[in-house]
């Protein structure tokens, strides 16, 4: 533990790496001592040293690991789910222009925060989020990282059985779920996750072309570049700006893919820092273009009358005033099918990192180090409990949103920020850090008011 007041996060001007707390020297210990075998690869290895990080994992050499492709595809699918259909509101609220802006802004927030985590793992030579948390905040933080990851992130997956469910039958659900959930490898995942960023972008280009369509025959909705006052509830100035943080935090969650970033990087061919943080910054591009394109294609088309979903919108009597009939059950069908397939590889990664949190928590060891037969238990045993509690709960949803996305914001901002402020860094690093606290705390507040007022829409 004494090699780790010597290590410094490079992004936070030397900050020295503390000791976690003396009481929990024991656990700490532990997790140093055990078999550091890869996230992205659970199978029978080789122990690697203390320093494997920090040099690259040689031992995994032999290992052929994930490509970079494969893994700006899986960060990405961690972000993208069903939030994606709620960005069109967004900009329905807040006008083309700031929309825009504000999307740029939270890209280069969520790479602030990830880049942290990133360089801190690396850093304190740690193999989790929970254990670079433990180093410097002791048990209790890391109980509150991993408690607020398992609570976002498990309320997520009951959404998405509750969303999937209503687009495919239950048992056809496990059907696909369990076979996508057989590898310990995210190497494989990643072949998913390659297929759903080729849907994701194909359901992009398709809204892109039906908004070029409709522009084109002139049925294009009225659309606003900048903000209109009217549009943000009653006007208010604190409607407003209530409408402008709903907006910030709609785009936080979007984007929300921290909880799998040491996952991926621990399954890279080439996990060097600079490579890894080259492939945050790329997954968080490809998540803008997707989220732009869709959120101005889908104002385009239903401008003021944009749901909260836009798949609402995109009815057979709307696209039938576009295309003919024909074409208009294949384009909404081929739209479903994708979004679907989207949700369903969204689905695995996130119980992935469940697994991952509630092994560590709850055992003491991380998921890869279980037996086979405790592994796969826990994984369906995850799987079984979202599905059973989206039936038996449908209306969970508000409940979901509320708690979620409170939750959200602890692990994403708070303890990336707490991590430089805790590191008595100076300059830019320390005033982003203070901000992106701030914010979490203001975004958790808006969620606690739209809840409270039944604006859920871009829940």
């Amino acid at each position: 533990m004494s090699n780790e007041r010597d290590l410094e996060a490079p992004l936070l001007n030397g900050a020295e790496a503390a000791e976690g707390e003396e009481n929990c020297l024991e656990a700490v210990t532990r997790y140093e001592r055990a078999v550091h075998v890869k996230a992205g690869d659970c199978g029978e290895g080789e122990p690697t040293d203390e320093g494997a990080l920090t040099n690259g994992h040689a031992a995994a050499a032999s290992h052929k690991g994930c490509s970079d492709g494969g893994g700006i595809c899986n960060l990405a699918v961690t972000a993208v789910g069903a939030g994606m259909l709620a960005l069109p509101k967004a900009f329905a609220s807040v006008g083309i222009l700031l929309g825009v802006g504000l999307f740029i802004a939270v890209c280069f927030l969520t790479y602030f925060s990830s880049s942290i985590i990133i360089r801190w793992a690396h850093s304190l030579r740690k193999e989790t989020y929970g254990e670079v948390i433990r180093a410097r905040f002791g048990c209790t933080g890391a109980r509150i990282l991993q408690g607020s990851i398992i609570v976002h992130v498990a309320g997520v997956m009951i959404v998405y059985c509750i969303i999937i469910a209503d687009m495919l039958v239950g048992v056809l659900l496990a059907v696909l779920v369990v076979p996508m959930l057989i590898s310990r490898d995210l190497t494989v995942v990643a072949r998913y996750s390659r297929l759903s960023v080729f849907m994701m972008l194909a359901l992009a280009v398709s809204i892109a072309g039906l908004a070029a369509l409709a522009v084109a025959q002139g049925k294009a909705a009225a659309v606003h570049v900048l903000p209109v006052p009217s549009a943000m509830g009653d006007g208010t100035p604190f409607d407003v700006v209530a409408t402008v943080l709903t907006v910030i935090s709609v785009a936080c969650l979007a984007f929300t893919c921290q909880f799998n970033l040491i996952p991926v990087h621990k399954s890279l061919k080439n996990p060097e820092l600079p490579n890894m943080l080259r492939i945050t910054r790329l997954s968080i591009a490809l998540c803008a273009l997707l989220y732009i394109t869709i959120a101005l294609s889908g104002y385009v088309l239903f401008g003021k009358e944009t749901e909260g979903d836009v798949l609402k919108n995109l009815t057979i009597k709307f696209v039938g005033g576009l295309l003919p009939h024909e074409f208009g059950v294949f384009f909404i069908n081929a739209i479903v099918i994708c979004n679907t397939f989207n949700l369903l590889c969204n689905f695995v990664l996130k119980v992935w990192a469940v697994r991952d949190n509630v092994a560590e928590l709850a055992l003491g060891v991380t998921a890869c180090q279980l037996p086979l037969v405790h592994y796969y238990g826990l994984t369906y045993l995850l799987v079984a409990l979202a599905y059973g509690l989206s039936i038996v709960i449908p209306s969970v949803y508000l409940l979901v949103s509320l708690v979620g996305s409170t939750a959200c914001v602890t692990f994403s901002y708070i303890f990336p920020g707490l991590l430089v402020i805790k590191g008595d860094s100076r300059g830019v690093a320390r005033a982003f850090a203070y901000g992106a606290v701030a914010l979490a705390g203001v975004m958790a507040c808006t969620a606690v008011y739209n809840t409270a007022i039944g604006n859920t829409d871009m829940a």
